[in-house]
């Protein structure tokens, strides 16, 4: 089992159909595995092998998710370092995760430490200058195939910083079973089909942008529109251009679209829509249905969990709740005393599926707190309604 699996199998089913498309270049499935694969031999001539961490520093673009993806396929773990991040908060995430090569962009070189600051790195690659790299872009036959690298599900492929429960960034790390079968989660719930057309300006080394947006896209055979970031007029320009059907974003960037009359024209190719990062107010989503004719969508989950463990479904939408249990996934609600609370009182979340983290990167008793017991708690609060119906309350 592995996520660069998803390109594999599209390769073949989809392989003219675009993957990606960023501003003017884009790339079909066939080519994204091709450079896939390439880049993962390319990898392993420098060394890394199942188990190494590699540190993505980049804005959202096409080549952080070819890394992504070529360092799952060599077996090796991506640690995904936020674009935003300044010199002492990305040296801080690469020294902890011990990764062994660093890649980022032109744009962030000055954000680079000194070598003696990041001592596990013994590989700099800046995607812009690297020859290598360009090489393979440019469809020379170099690095080719590797075989015989094998991954189960429960191995790591992804750790994502986050601040957890207590506020101190810790590495979780996501396994291939978490990520694909979340995927398919959120294609089943959402009914994700090949034809859909996505924007992605949210970050990807966020949980919901790479969990939520990208891996269910690929492992689904839709086209992803990328973007380095929100920019109103380039959005809506490509949600016309290109026909997008599904839109995600945070409860801020719904409520500049409210504010403009124009949208209602401009966003008319749209069929659904998803918030997630934060609560919607349920105010808004009124606002947009009575606007647009359609729900704002959202769900319940977080990092450790590979992204949503609750979804506000398509057949049964209550505004203001974040739905039911997505899948096989089991919730409850308890006291402090692990004791199952009632209808409409209040307690903290407990979670079990095969979703849920593998653990915190090099932090055992940290892990051993959020999975030592039969269902994993996380510290978040909330109450079920009648008919089975999650409200959630936020941070305990």
């Amino acid at each position: 089992m592995n996520v660069a699996d998803e390109f594999t199998y599209a390769a073949l089913y989809h392989p003219d159909k675009k993957a990606i498309i960023f501003g003017a270049t884009s790339y079909t499935y066939a080519e994204m595995h091709r450079i896939i694969e390439r880049v993962a031999g390319y990898l392993i001539s420098l060394g890394i092998s199942k188990g190494d961490r590699v540190s993505l520093y980049m804005p959202n673009r096409p080549e952080w998710i070819m890394f992504y993806y070529a360092i799952a396929r060599t077996g090796a773990i991506a640690v995904c370092v936020p674009g935003a991040y300044k010199k002492d908060e990305m040296t801080g995430v690469v020294t902890d995760s011990l990764s062994s090569v660093l890649v980022t962009s032109e744009e962030l070189r000055s954000q680079l430490p000194a070598s003696e600051a990041i001592p596990s790195v013994q590989k700099i690659i800046i995607v812009e200058h690297d020859d290598v790299f360009q090489s393979i872009l440019m469809g020379k036959d170099v690095h080719p195939i590797q075989t015989g690298i094998k991954t189960t599900g429960d191995d790591a492929t992804s750790i994502l910083y986050t601040g957890g429960t207590t506020g101190i960034p810790k590495g979780a790390m996501l396994t291939h079973r978490n990520l694909l079968y979340s995927a398919q989660n959120v294609a089943y719930h959402e009914r994700m089909v090949p034809d859909d057309v996505g924007l992605c300006f949210l970050p990807l080394n966020h949980v919901f942008a790479q969990c939520h947006v990208m891996h269910t896209y690929f492992s689904n055979c839709g086209t992803l529109i990328l973007f380095p970031g929100f920019d109103m007029d380039k959005v809506v320009s490509a949600v016309i251009e290109h026909r997008v059907t599904r839109f995600y974003a945070v409860p801020t960037i719904f409520i500049r679209f409210l504010n403009n009359p124009e949208s209602r024209k401009q966003l008319k190719s749209l069929n659904y829509v998803f918030s997630g990062g934060t609560s919607m107010p349920a105010e808004i989503v009124r606002r947009w249905v009575d606007a647009f004719g359609i729900p704002i969508h959202e769900a319940y989950g977080m990092t450790e969990t590979a992204s949503i463990v609750t979804f506000n479904h398509l057949f049964r939408h209550k505004i203001g709740s974040i739905g039911m249990p997505a899948g096989i996934i089991e919730l409850k609600v308890v006291d402090a005393n692990d004791n199952e609370m009632k209808q409409g009182e209040q307690g903290e979340i407990i979670i079990r599926g095969p979703n849920i983290m593998k653990g915190y990167f090099g932090q055992r008793e940290e892990t051993a707190t959020a999975l030592s017991q039969r269902m994993a708690p996380f510290g978040r609060c909330g109450r079920i309604r009648s008919g089975g119906i999650f409200v959630y309350c936020g941070p305990d």
